[in-house]
């Protein structure tokens, strides 16, 4: 999450800012709040044991994905080189245009 909001103050416009902001806040928000939503019906239909066990199969699931290699690896000027244009990217310190 820091380095997301890193990312993006360095990549968004200080006038945009705040809004960008306020809409990836929204999006984490209303994420957790459907997950809990999911999870009281899975409760109510299942029971509250299976809720655990499919939580626990989907972080499990979620660590052997993590765990994959990744096909290449990008520095921070890079990353920002993709995000921007690069008259953008060229006014960032490390990043090449």
């Amino acid at each position: 999450m820091v380095t997301c909001n890193r990312l993006l103050q360095l990549t968004v416009p200080e006038r945009l800012r705040g809004r960008i902001f306020a809409f990836c806040d929204v999006v984490w928000q209303s994420a957790r709040l459907t997950g809990i939503g999911i999870g009281g019906v899975l409760a109510d239909a299942l029971g509250i044991r299976a809720v655990y066990v499919l939580g626990g199969l989907l972080a499990a699931g979620g660590l052997g994905l993590a765990r994959l290699p990744a096909g290449r690896t990008l520095d921070a000027g890079e990353i920002l080189a993709e995000c921007v244009s690069t008259d953008t990217a060229a006014s960032i310190p490390g990043t090449t245009s």
